[in-house]
């Protein structure tokens, strides 16, 4: 019976699309009779109007034509406000009728609508905006019918989500009795009519509601034609990407043009419609009106109903150019690979079988290890675990168990804090730990931070009871209670009915605002449920079991069973899941987990790979973006929308050292063959300055020896030469100034040229004896770092780097080479020169991870501190063949502990390009051994 029923709708959906197809046959029959002028029925024509018709995007493909972004047909529901009503409320009715049902269909189908009105529903099934900052700015003054977000009063300025929803419920006559909607139905509803508000001055043109449908949903659609009047299904395309997450920085991803981006369009005479889809990142939006092509217009006249009745002329679109990178798409994939297999075995190499680990003894942040409870709680910090406190009828029998031992411990702890709020009021030192963590939460998140409840201008950090209170010296009611006493709560916003008498009173009040955010709180829950893990009330066992309990890991895995039984640890568990890289990196978001590479053709700058690891779905924010998923991207600890390779900025370490090499040379305060004797530590200033090699390297017999065993003491006298240079002592700003100027002439005070985003570099502006080896305020990304060292590898040529290889018309064939562009020249002499080059050979003909590539290599390393309880950055620029560049490359790991990781990295993606090792050994799916080689 099934399958002659499941046979029968079949022939049902398959005659409605034949009706579907006759349909738009005979109306592009009756739009050419029209268009000709011949139809009767001018007298009911009430206007001109125009109808955009819009260009196919054209596509991208990486340098050896490879496809890195197209377009798929598909289908799209479009709805449009077309109807005849007698009055107001039943025109509201009407529409609200056909929104319910057209949600109920999509919902039910397991579609997304179109998130026009950027909120969504969270955890605890509450409204949340998925959009902040100017975008959410301007999203309210839309739903409040202000020209600019300045026109807005406070109270539209402050509207939370469910006040948005409460707003257009009365607006649009949509009840929000929970008895006759769910929060998501409701929420669907009013999306779908608020898309046609917005489109309500020009209601001839459809608006889209859902793209990329199923052909089940076009059918029921269909199907329902009767109910869902005005609503269509129409024939579209949807962006699709390959490449995976190694390209979604480089590429972006396209979505529905904003209002900001229409107003600027339009200004600028671009036809562009509500509709239309834009390059929103990347490369997509960096070369959008290439990609784009010209929209097409269709006249028509429409009658006093908007109903169109005549074509009168129509522009057909110009398809959108091809644009064709200068990317390898096969070794941007391999490379974020093989950055992914070195970080998790510097992650690996440094987690060790601990509750807790004091960094307060350290002596060198190389020595910083990760107690493997840290690993279990990054899993709660990070959202990979879900810890929504409810236990449902569909929760396992774990999770119950979790959730009533949280619960209890939640209770517990909003106790303790009502009593120190209002009765029991200790100084904060006095505290246990735990409760120090929780006040320290309450002050910082709910006090002072941007939306707390201290006014945002309170000056409560220049005031000395703020001091009191950071040294713990007072209590948390005592410091509420002074903060009332100055006036820098506004207990109108917390009380507008509850009159209070005194201070003591409107503390309570105070109090009662606190404990009610607290129990909202998903980020308080983290707390606590961290606390519990630490003091082993969830254990490490329950936290490796919730992995496959909640779908992260599959349950057919042979380990989970062995898990189970206590025939493996949980700290063998992590360890082993890291190792085969089912929990990752970026997942865990502990220090490390994140890189980035960037290798070019030395003699052009054309990128061939341009990694930043973590990276993320673009398929998912493309076309109609799905709102969990961004919304999950943006609370990501590891930054996954954060591009590494053009954005992160930090000390270039002793990757600087040729330039104060050259400095040196070329202002004559040493020769290539000055030698220098190196005890450890540079002591001529104070403070001294330590060398990496605390033992001291001896007699550094030449600049190009001090490059290759990168000798801080050689560099800094360096420094201190240049300050002494033609002066009876030392001076610094002189020094200081003498290593700006050769940093500019490498052309690191300026951008890359790249067609992304990239971040604004910064030249060292303070601190010279530093700065000679990369300290001081130097701050690069490695894209910036790339462009210095292919300008080394060319010996002084610069060039602009670039993601462009070609430019193509798909209707002609025609292709336009975007070419290289070149900076300028550095001129250092000779001597200069072949030392930066002898150097960097020499530290790569000795260095134990390059000496045996089966390819001359130069490079040179950088250990870059930014904190002494944070593991180094790990740097390598290098360049190969040495003695005929023609490729340079770039490494950083950030909080990678040596450069070492970083060179075994770039060595492998070297060998990797130019196959001079097996690609599967080196694409193995498993954490590299991880290096503890020390260099500088």
């Amino acid at each position: 019976m099934k399958q002659k029923s499941d046979s029968i709708r079949l022939v049902v959906i398959g005659a409605i699309f034949l009706v579907l197809i006759l349909w738009l046959v005979v109306d592009l029959y009756k739009i050419q009779i029209t268009g000709s002028g011949q139809s009767a029925g001018f007298s009911d024509l009430k206007s001109k109007k125009d109808i955009l018709l819009e260009s196919t995007r054209g596509n991208i493909y990486d340098r050896n034509g490879k496809i890195l972004a197209t377009n798929r047909a598909s289908y799209r529901i479009t709805i449009e406000d077309s109807g005849n009503y007698d009055s107001n409320k039943e025109h509201q009715n009407s529409l609200n009728r056909i929104a319910e049902k057209l949600a109920k269909v999509l919902n039910e189908n397991g579609e997304t609508i179109r998130n026009a009105l950027m909120i969504t529903l969270d955890s605890r099934n509450n409204y949340s905006f998925t959009a902040s900052g100017t975008r959410l700015s301007r999203l309210k003054s839309d739903v409040f019918g202000r020209a600019r977000a300045s026109d807005m009063s406070q109270e539209e300025a402050s509207a939370s989500a469910e006040d948005i929803i409460n707003y257009l419920c009365n607006r649009f006559a949509v009840s929000n009795s929970e008895k006759e909607y769910t929060k998501a139905e409701l929420l669907a509803a009013l999306t779908i009519r608020y898309m046609l508000w917005l489109n309500s001055y020009q209601k001839y043109l459809p608006v889209t509601v859902a793209t990329d449908v199923t052909e089940q949903t076009a059918a029921e659609v269909l199907e329902n034609s009767d109910i869902l009047k005005g609503v269509k299904v129409e024939t579209g395309s949807v962006r699709v990407y390959e490449g995976g997450e190694a390209f979604s920085h480089i590429l972006g991803y396209t979505g529905a043009i904003s209002t900001e981006e229409l107003e600027a369009a339009q200004k600028a005479g671009k036809n562009y419609s509500i509709d239309t889809v834009v390059g929103k990142d990347g490369i997509e939006k960096s070369m959008d009106e290439a990609l784009q092509g010209s929209n097409g217009l269709k006249e028509v006249a429409v009658n006093q109903t908007g109903r169109i009745q005549n074509v009168l002329s129509v522009t057909d679109p110009v398809p959108g150019k091809d644009v064709y990178l200068s990317i390898d798409k096969d070794l941007q994939i391999a490379a974020y690979q093989i950055l992914e297999q070195h970080i998790a075995g510097v992650l690996l190499s440094n987690i060790i079988n601990a509750r807790e680990f004091n960094k307060s003894s350290l002596k060198d942040s190389s020595d910083i290890r990760i107690p493997v409870y840290d690993v279990y709680c990054a899993l709660v910090k990070n959202n990979i675990l879900n810890i929504s406190p409810a236990a449902s009828s569909k929760s396992s029998d774990l999770e119950k168990s979790i959730s009533q031992r949280f619960q209890a411990e939640k209770k517990a702890v909003l106790h303790t804090l009502e009593e120190n709020l209002t009765v029991n009021a200790r100084n904060y030192n006095d505290l246990p730990k735990e409760t120090r963590e929780y006040e320290s939460y309450i002050v910082n998140e709910l006090l002072q931070s941007g939306k707390g409840i201290l006014s945002a201008d309170a000056p409560y950090k220049e005031d000395g009871e703020y001091a009191q209170w950071t040294a713990g010296k007072i209590s948390l009611k005592e410091y509420v209670m002074y903060a009332l006493e100055k006036n820098w709560i506004d207990m109108s916003s917390i009380s507008s009915s509850r009159k209070y008498v005194d201070i003591q009173e409107a503390c309570t009040l105070v109090a009662e605002e606190i404990l009610k955010r607290l129990k909202e709180d998903k980020e308080f829950d983290k707390l606590i449920y961290i606390r519990m893990i630490k003091n082993d009330m969830i254990s490490g066992k329950e936290i490796c079991e919730l992995l496959y309990v909640q779908g992260i890991l599959s349950p057919k895995d042979s380990d989970y069973q062995l898990l189970k039984d206590g025939q493996l640890s949980p700290y063998e568990f992590i360890r082993k899941k890291i190792r085969n890289l089912k929990i990752t990196p970026a997942q865990l978001a502990l220090e490390p987990c994140s890189g980035s590479v960037v290798l070019a053709e030395a003699s052009t700058g054309k990128l061939l790979a341009c990694v930043s690891y973590p990276g993320y779905d673009n398929n998912r924010l493309a076309n109609q973006a799905d709102g969990n998923y961004y919304s999950q991207l943006l609370t990501d600890l590891s930054l996954p929308l954060y591009n590494r390779a053009t954005q992160q900025l930090t000390a270039p370490g002793s990757t600087f050292k040729p330039i104060t090499i050259a400095a040196g040379i070329e202002e004559s305060v040493i020769s290539p063959n000055t030698s220098i004797y190196c005890d450890g530590v540079f002591d001529k200033l104070s403070p001294p300055l330590r060398c990496w090699k605390r033992s001291g390297h001896g007699e550094i017999t030449s600049a190009a020896a001090a490059i290759q065993n990168s000798c801080n003491d050689y560099l800094c006298d360096i420094s201190y030469r240049l300050g002494s240079k033609g002066n009876s002592r030392y001076v610094e700003n002189q020094a200081l100034t003498l290593l700006q100027k050769y940093a500019k002439l490498f052309h690191l005070d300026q951008k890359t040229g790249i067609e992304i985003t990239e971040s604004q570099p910064h030249i060292t502006d303070t601190l010279a004896i530093p700065s000679a080896i990369g300290q001081g305020t130097h701050n690069y990304t490695t894209l910036q770092l790339e462009a210095y060292v292919n300008t080394i590898a060319n010996t002084g040529t610069s060039c602009s780097l670039s993601l462009l290889d070609k430019i193509q018309d798909p209707g002609t064939g025609k292709a336009e080479k975007v070419p290289s562009s070149k900076k300028g020249e550095v001129n250092l002499s000779d001597a200069a020169w072949n030392t930066i080059h002898q150097g960097m050979l020499l530290f790569a003909q000795n260095n134990n991870i390059l000496k045996d590539m089966k390819i001359s290599i130069a490079g040179k390393t950088g250990t870059a501190q930014e904190a002494k309880t944070r593991p180094n950055h790990a740097l390598f620029i290098g360049y190969t063949p040495s003695e005929n560049p023609k490729y340079s490359i770039t490494v950083r790991i950030a909080n990678g502990y040596y450069s070492s990781n970083a060179v075994s990295t770039g060595k492998d993606i070297i060998n990797y390009y130019l196959g001079l090792e097996d690609k599967k050994t080196l694409l193995n799916g498993k954490a590299s051994e991880a290096s503890s080689q020390r260099t500088d």
